[in-house]
């Protein structure tokens, strides 16, 4: 591919049902990234709130922006509309309360230009938001690069839905998205899909903040787990040959990720349940996990100091948009310092498991 980039057409796809609360973010981001030459396509999928009214707005000062109504019929469903009225090369999934680094798109298309045909997305390191766009201290990262379907298989390395860009080709040959799953890992569906035909390549810096509060989707663990299982089953009645072990895995790794991410929820028994279904799937596998034996230790610390003293801590932490204003909105793309030693464990980590997986595959 020719390094002129600027030629280039790059499709947002924004799915926005109830969006209001958080959509103003995210079309800023979007529309103030430094490269250009892009199309935002809003699905307005039947919102009940004033969703359209603020897209509109946006609309009116921005022509890249354009707005499909229909009535709800879901994100998977709102995002395969986007996708066939899209004219970009590569295409960016990105959900209504997620923010992109002003750099996102420039420096993901960069990717996609030193690599060779066959890399059907790049993806991209993100942070995790709460409502109040404030760093909770998740994060999402690997190094994982080429052909990564057996890790895939046991693990979503990439996160979430809004950390990728994809080549628009190859994206439509698999069919966009499946829209018979639970809302929840209808990306993860799309993202196996991918993987087995094609290659992913990735931009090692934090540039994508993921939302997670209590109320979104994403902190509904017993519907994500719910669609998890529809899509693993699926996987293996499509794929009978697949190896039982990376299937265990997989769930092993679901659990694990749904302990971590309802540690500091108020209800007080949704950690160790999880903890517990991973312990049932395998016991020696959950057992080698040692950060389920920390997230124990973290949810009775946060039992122990209660939801008053919780709630402060919280609010103690870094906005995603400091910065913006004084132009050093990149330093806000960062995680605390002492996370950065967990980055080079789990990038290291996800290194061998890839090698090792791609033996037993």
């Amino acid at each position: 591919m020719s390094t002129d980039k600027t030629d280039i057409l790059i499709s947002f796809i924004i799915p926005a049902y109830n969006a209001a609360r958080f959509l103003k973010f995210t079309l800023e981001s979007v529309t103030s990234q430094t490269y250009e030459n892009i199309e935002i396509i809003l699905i307005d999928d039947g919102p009940t709130d004033n969703t359209h009214e603020i897209a509109s707005n946006f609309a009116i000062k921005d022509d890249r922006i354009r707005i499909l109504k229909q009535e709800n019929k879901g994100v998977a469903v709102a995002r395969n509309r986007g996708i066939e009225c899209s004219t970009g090369s590569f295409i960016a999934l990105l959900d209504a309360d997620d923010i992109w680094h002003p750099k996102a798109v420039e420096k993901m298309l960069h990717c996609f230009t030193i690599s060779s045909s066959n890399v059907a997305v790049v993806y991209a390191w993100s942070l995790d938001i709460d409502a109040d766009n404030i760093l909770t201290g998740g994060i999402h990262l690997s190094r994982s690069t080429g052909y990564v379907y057996p890790l895939l298989i046991c693990h979503n390395f990439i996160g979430n839905a809004s950390s990728t860009m994809i080549r628009a080709d190859h994206l439509k040959s698999v069919n966009g998205y499946r829209t018979e799953f639970n809302i929840g890992c209808e990306d993860l569906d799309l993202y196996l899909r991918l993987a087995e035909k094609f290659h992913y390549d990735f931009v090692p810096e934090f540039l994508v903040a993921y939302r997670k509060f209590p109320g979104s989707m994403s902190s509904n663990s017993a519907v994500l787990n719910q669609s998890h299982t529809q899509v693993i089953d699926k996987l293996k009645a499509e794929h009978p040959s697949i190896k039982p072990a990376l299937l265990r895995l997989s769930k092993i790794n679901f659990y694990a990720y749904l302990s971590h991410s309802t540690v500091s929820d108020k209800s007080r028994h949704s950690t160790f349940y999880w903890i517990r279904q991973a312990l049932k799937t395998d016991i020696f596998i959950s057992i080698l996990r040692l950060d389920l034996i920390y997230v124990i230790f973290l949810r009775l610390w946060f039992i122990a100091i209660g939801d008053k003293r919780r709630d402060s801590l919280n609010r103690k932490g870094k906005s995603i948009l400091n910065g913006l204003e004084s132009g050093t909105y990149t330093s806000s793309f960062r995680p605390p310092p002492p996370i950065y030693l967990i980055v080079k464990l789990k990038s290291f980590l996800g290194s061998v498991m890839l090698r090792i997986l791609k033996r037993l595959a």
